[in-house]
């Protein structure tokens, strides 16, 4: 038999200080995602590469969050690091930026795949240092990938990818919280 109960709101919880509060903050946030956050993910770049055979394509990426998995793997780290990565160049790439040199860096990784992949490097290398418990240094995640870029390329473009997010590191969304 089942009891039907009626709960009426007590006085604390119908008149909460933090009601407005959390309202705010909710407000921000929502505001924060349509204005800051707000790019059409990676779909948004790639779909002009059918239009334009210079550009990067699907494959292209595709084959790099291959190797980014392959490194982790190897490196016994989460999967999720790479989807940080992933979606912090997306983002990048994506998204209006704020400086003339990331602006700059952006148009030359969507038309040139070794710009493109210093920049994925750059973005698993940062991705790493902000999400794990470890940190690869950069001596040796330019030996990771077969010294094909130095570590200054590396530093450097992790700095300009940091700076055109204006060192929004973490997504917003499910991604970028933390796991209990």
């Amino acid at each position: 038999m089942r009891m039907r109960m009626r709960m009426r709101p007590t006085e604390n919880l119908s008149r909460n200080r933090n009601t407005d509060a959390v309202a705010d903050s909710l407000a921000a946030m929502i505001k924060r995602e349509l204005t800051t956050y707000s790019c059409y993910g990676y779909d948004g770049y790639l779909n002009l590469s059918a239009s334009d055979p210079t550009m990067v394509t699907a494959g292209d990426r595709k084959q790099l969050v291959d190797w980014c998995y392959s490194i982790v793997d190897q490196c016994k780290l989460s999967r999720e690091t790479v989807a940080s990565a992933m979606e912090m160049a997306d983002r990048f790439l994506d998204m209006p930026i704020n400086s003339a040199n990331a602006a700059r860096v952006s148009d030359e990784a969507l038309r040139d795949v070794c710009k493109f992949q210093l920049l994925i490097i750059a973005a698993l290398y940062a991705s790493i240092k902000i999400n794990e418990k470890v940190v690869i240094s950069s001596d040796l995640f330019a030996e990771i990938c077969s010294h094909v870029y130095t570590v200054k390329e590396i530093e450097d473009m992790e700095l300009t990818l940091l700076n055109g997010l204006s060192w929004r590191c973490h997504p917003q969304g499910n991604l970028g919280l933390p796991h209990g």
